[in-house]
């Protein structure tokens, strides 16, 4: 049975889509890293800002609550000021240990959760540069851009092209001839770059 031309054009639509999806997902990825850092850094200040801050109000708390419980219970006045003067020096200590080793303690926190998560993302884009479509690739690495592979779908929707291969040629001649076409390719793409990134980073586990 012959291969109708509107049956491999749908195929070759569906498999730019697919392209267009992982790609967008590299990007996310891509985009993720690069704030990664600091969201870390403002996860870590507000886990900071919080522990001062209940260090700063529990124990003056607890001192009010002796304080109301004294009188309600009449606790002779020098177990009172006992009692206060432990709670003084509990937070004096709370608060020299905070500034010594508690800052400290939640910025390697900080550093493990930031290690964590650059490696969940960095699994999620060896996921996809491992597994279709982004294998055995029927375009090639210099059009694997979000802004190329739109353009591949447009040629493909419009009728301007058949077949995916087809495609790729109208869109060479349109890099060739146009101003537009040149915008579409871009330097480093975003499959390039992520490929690039991985490379790198498995290389230098490898080495570890």
């Amino acid at each position: 049975m012959p291969i109708l031309v509107e049956d491999t054009k749908y195929d070759d639509l569906n498999y730019c889509y697919s392209v267009l999806d992982a790609l967008k997902a590299l990007e996310e990825n891509n985009t993720k890293r690069e704030n990664l850092n600091q969201t870390i850094q403002n996860r870590t200040q507000y886990k900071s800002n919080f522990g001062k801050l209940a260090s700063l109000l529990l124990i003056p708390l607890i001192m009010v609550f002796t304080i109301l419980f004294s009188r309600m219970w009449s606790v002779p006045m020098i177990l009172l000021i006992i009692i206060l003067l432990i709670e003084s020096l509990v937070y004096i200590l709370g608060m020299i240990w905070w500034k010594k080793f508690g800052e400290a303690q939640m910025i390697t926190l900080g550093q493990k959760e930031y290690k964590q998560e650059l490696s969940r993302i960095d699994e999620k884009s060896i996921n996809l540069l491992n597994h279709p479509p982004l294998v055995s690739l029927r375009i090639a690495d210099k059009y694997l851009s979000i802004d190329s592979v739109t353009q591949l779908i447009g040629y493909l929707q419009k009728r301007h092209a058949s077949f995916l291969e087809e495609a790729v040629y109208m869109m060479e001649l349109d890099i060739k001839n146009t101003k537009y076409g040149k915008k579409s390719l871009v330097e480093d793409n975003i499959f390039q770059k992520e490929k690039k990134y991985i490379t790198k980073r498995q290389e230098k586990v490898n080495v570890t």
